[in-house]
């Protein structure tokens, strides 16, 4: 009886083991290439051909509006730049702004499908990604520093990241494209703004911090722009410090003429109160935790593994850093109205890292002042990195901004 049951049970083991390793060879030759081959996809580079350089910002910066002069800590920003091997193919200049915490390697699909006739350009934010100078040196697998996202404390004003931009776009750019052979004022320029970056396009071309944008700007694409704080934050305490501050402030002084008398004296009385407080919340380098913004990045696997693997993406940011960025959103509330420059917004309405009630709120009172104005609730993702969602979404995205840069082009310009 023993003999019996220990040769059924080695046929067993062996029926396993043969089932198994058929499972196996079945799968594999289904599923994607193992992880190890695809490290090169979440570098910060986007292909060999792409020119990487730096420069330094001035610790002064000239306001182009009202001729004046604003000091600032200098700093090396680091960038990208790639253009088309057929040059007389080129059609336009494209600059990306990267999000929060992110890089200009994060864009690698987009460049992908606009490379061929786009000269393509994007400058990391400072002390974010490469022009962090904890981690320009880092290579594919080293671990980030622990205290890489300290340099985010320094900021003590928002606009200093505008200025960048405005830095980089006036200065920088028509001296490279110079020496490549273009006259950058006859490339019509478009800025493609996610997050983050939505939100410093967004103060940039509405002239928020008295810079005034390129005449050869031609529009603008937004993605998840942000224009309102996270929702359904996990944290209780970063739910008071972060979402309860910003509808305090966002109420502070507004307009209670259509509000009930109780609802009024409340809102004042809190206010008194909470201002105060947020205040010195403001005043903190204390830092947030964005590990739980994880999960809500990207809807495609592979990509939320590069994600999880980009050494380059910072984890945490200080408070002080946060309430700026709110100060931000609150004030371009009362400018949106001027918003001429035409726009295509991608939003999704199930985003959980920017509250897409921002974009709502956006679209309501700017996509009348244009012709060519266009949005795109995205309903069938929670991606908020729509240009990394699962392929059948991005490129899908990428077909609808391709019409509609195509539309945009075929207008004539206007001085």
């Amino acid at each position: 009886m023993t003999t019996l049951r220990a040769a059924l049970s080695t046929a067993l083991t062996l029926l396993l083991g043969a089932f198994s390793t058929a499972s196996a060879q079945s799968v594999n030759a289904e599923s994607p290439q193992p992880i190890v081959d695809h490290v090169e996809e979440w570098t910060w580079l986007w292909d060999s051909d792409t020119d990487v350089g730096e420069f330094i910002v001035p610790s002064t910066y000239y306001d182009r509006r009202h001729g004046r002069r604003y000091e600032r800590g200098g700093i090396t920003l680091r960038f990208q730049l790639r253009i088309p091997e057929d040059r007389e193919a080129v059609r336009g200049l494209i600059v990306l702004v990267p999000g929060l915490d992110q890089h200009s390697g994060r864009y690698r699909h987009f460049v992908e499908h606009f490379r061929d006739e786009f000269i393509l350009a994007s400058c990391d934010t400072r002390h974010m990604g490469r022009s962090n100078d904890l981690m320009v040196d880092l290579e594919p697998g080293d671990p980030q520093p622990r205290q890489a996202g300290h340099g985010l404390r320094r900021i003590r004003k928002f606009f200093y990241i505008v200025y960048d931009l405005d830095e980089f776009i006036h200065e920088i750019l028509p001296r490279r494209l110079a020496a490549e052979g273009f006259d950058f004022e006859s490339l019509p320029l478009i800025l493609v703004g996610h997050s983050l970056g939505g939100l410093i396009t967004l103060d940039y071309v509405l002239g928020n911090d008295h810079n005034l944008p390129t005449e050869n700007l031609a529009g603008v694409i937004l993605s998840s722009p942000a224009l309102r704080p996270p929702r359904e934050i996990p944290s209780l305490f970063q739910r008071l410090v972060i979402n309860y501050n910003y509808d305090v402030n966002a109420s502070f002084g507004s307009n209670t003429e259509e509000r009930m008398i109780l609802m009024v004296l409340y809102q004042q009385a809190r206010d008194i109160i909470m201002t105060p407080m947020f205040y010195l919340f403001s005043l903190t380098r204390m830092p947030v935790d964005t590990e739980w913004a994880s999960q809500w990045v990207t809807d495609d696997p592979w990509e939320q593994i590069g994600f999880q693997t980009d050494q380059l993406t910072i984890r945490a940011n200080p408070l002080n850093f946060i309430y700026q960025v709110q100060e931000h959103m609150i004030e371009l509330r009362g400018l949106m109205e001027e918003m001429s420059c035409p726009y295509l917004l991608f939003y999704s309405q199930r985003d959980r890292i920017v509250n897409p009630e921002g974009a709502i709120e956006f679209t309501a009172r700017t996509a009348g002042n244009h012709p060519l104005n266009r949005v795109v609730p995205v309903a069938d993702t929670y991606s908020h990195e729509l240009f990394r969602s699962r392929p059948a979404v991005r490129n899908r995205l990428f077909a609808t901004a391709e019409e509609w840069i195509d539309e945009l082009l075929s207008q004539p310009r206007t001085p």
